[in-house]
């Protein structure tokens, strides 16, 4: 269930007032980038490039990811999956000091990828999600972690797909909103359960299976099954802004004292 407080008054003249949030000052890397196992790096990554930087990005893409971009049929999506694509091998290079173009992917049967094990790396653990103008990249070591951002857009179906896919309390929370504040607390709600859905592995058909709830006292989030049955309680949870229209969750495993950095690529 949704920590109660979310239906209150309170809630609703203060929206997310009681939601946890951490706060993200995005800073330039160090020239040097390392990463400590009690750290997270999140990495905001423009897309909209100028076509030059997108062509210098193609030219580290493997096969299918340059077929895969070409299966967009708008022009600014194609440019827009060269650009993500091509950032994240960009930072990924940065911790483990390989050439972009000679980072291999390997992927889950639920399509999470990892680094090969091939080149060493397999500490370190990574996720990414890309909606309209921006990408997020999170990285840790030795933790699954996952993240999804969603742009704020108008979005009509909104209650019928949180009829489909959420919890009922989750759904019946939506509809009891305003609906200057039901958009925001839609996609809030979205990103922090594929946020947790991607780094369990579980992926997004298990979204109606999943109930989040808020400790008003650590930044924690529990999740029930559709039996009310209290799954693994071993994952923290943030939710964050990284641009205005943006909402944003972040799941990653351990309770312990985690330091989350918001790194800007374009210092990179």
């Amino acid at each position: 269930m949704l920590c109660q407080t979310l239906k209150e008054n309170d809630f609703l003249s203060s929206p997310y007032a009681t939601w946890p949030e951490v706060e993200c000052l995005w800073s330039p890397p160090a020239s040097d980038i390392y990463i400590r196992c009690n750290e997270v790096h999140v990495w905001r990554i423009p897309l909209d490039l100028p076509i030059s930087q997108v062509n210098s990005f193609e030219q580290t893409l493997c096969f299918d990811e340059l077929s895969k971009a070409n299966r967009y049929y708008s022009c600014v999506d194609r440019q827009r999956y060269k650009a993500s694509r091509g950032s994240l091998r960009k930072i990924l290079s940065k911790y483990i000091g390989s050439e972009p173009s000679e980072i291999q992917f390997a992927y889950s049967s639920s399509g999470k990828p990892s680094l090969s094990s091939g080149l060493n790396s397999e500490s370190l653990c990574f996720n990414m999600s890309h909606s309209n103008q921006y990408a997020l990249c999170a990285i840790t070591l030795n933790r699954s972690i996952g993240i999804d951002v969603e742009y704020l857009r108008p979005a009509p179906d909104m209650l019928s797909i949180a009829k489909r896919y959420f919890a009922s309390d989750e759904y019946e929370t939506i509809l009891s909103l305003s609906p200057d504040i039901r958009e925001q607390a839609f996609y809030t709600l979205w990103t922090l359960k594929e946020a947790y859905l991607k780094a369990t592995g579980e992926g997004i058909r298990g979204l109606g299976n999943i109930e989040v709830k808020f400790s008003q006292i650590e930044s924690i989030v529990s999740v029930i099954d559709n039996k009310n049955n209290l799954k693994e309680d071993c994952w923290t949870t943030h939710r964050f802004t990284p641009a205005n229209n943006y909402a944003a969750g972040l799941t990653v495993k351990g309770k312990d004292d985690l330091v989350f950095k918001f790194y800007n690529i374009e210092q990179l």
